[in-house]
């Protein structure tokens, strides 16, 4: 049987949500992307890192004194310090905003746009809303009351320090765990998994997400922890997403 350089699985047909659509065989069949491994390894570093933080409260503090100088932090500027999350927040609306429109085109079509069928567009939107906007900041942020760098007493402020994961009443709304501009950030890891083959996407996404956590940390709005943790706990929400609305192991060789 041919199958044309596709993997003999049924393609996404019209507007229904049916199979994910076939990747090319050369993509599918490279273990670029070993999702349960991978999945294994986030949640064994995200508990590792969190006992870590928890127990030695001086990385973070540390971390955070490094950029502290003359009673403020390095990027404490108010223009520079809502730069960032304003720039960022309208990047993440626009994005969501363009793969709504790409879904209902597809779904008008009655065809996938390019290699994103209708379950790739679910995917993707799901990633870039539910887990930056609805687990990061409308959860963590709003609730777990931690109060940021900036507003603790060792860097002038009045509030008391407190672990990552440990909820507190130091803050009462928009607080430091985690850190919604580095969680969105490493959303961009939804584009990696859908071409596993490729691996600049993750080398850009950690990078980014790099950037963006240590320019938080210098403005004293975020926690060493809250960007680590809060990056791992987006990277196992896109692998959960994947396996939940596509239904394949990226990194796993299909059955003949």
């Amino acid at each position: 049987m041919r199958t044309n350089g596709l993997l003999p699985t049924a393609a996404l047909q019209g507007a229904s949500l049916g199979p994910a659509t076939p990747l090319p065989v050369e993509a599918a069949v490279q273990p670029a992307w070993p999702y349960r491994r991978a999945l294994r390894l986030l949640a064994a570093a995200f508990l590792a890192l969190a006992i870590l933080f928890i127990a030695v409260p001086q990385i973070d503090l540390g971390v955070s004194a490094l950029f502290f100088h003359a009673g403020s932090f390095w990027l404490a500027g108010d223009e520079m310090r809502l730069f960032l999350p304003k720039g960022l927040r309208l990047v993440a609306w626009a994005l969501v905003g363009l793969l709504i429109l790409g879904a209902l085109v597809t779904l008008l079509r009655g065809r996938p746009v390019g290699r994103l069928g209708l379950r790739e567009f679910l995917f993707l939107i799901l990633c870039f809303a539910l887990a930056p906007g609805v687990i990061v900041n409308g959860l963590l942020k709003e609730h777990w009351g931690r109060a940021r760098p900036e507003a603790v007493m060792q860097f002038g402020g009045a509030a008391h320090y407190s672990p990552p994961l440990v909820i507190s009443n130091q803050c009462e709304s928009n607080c430091s765990f985690a850190s919604g501009d580095a969680s969105f950030a490493m959303t961009f890891l939804a584009l990696a998994v859908l071409w596993p083959a490729r691996r600049w996407p993750v080398v850009a996404t950690v990078a980014a997400t790099a950037v963006v956590g240590a320019v938080r940390i210098m403005q004293g709005a975020h926690f060493l922890s809250d960007v680590v943790l809060g990056a791992i706990l987006m990277a196992a929400t896109v692998l959960l997403l994947h396996q939940l609305i596509l239904g394949r192991d990226p990194g796993r060789r299909p059955r003949a």
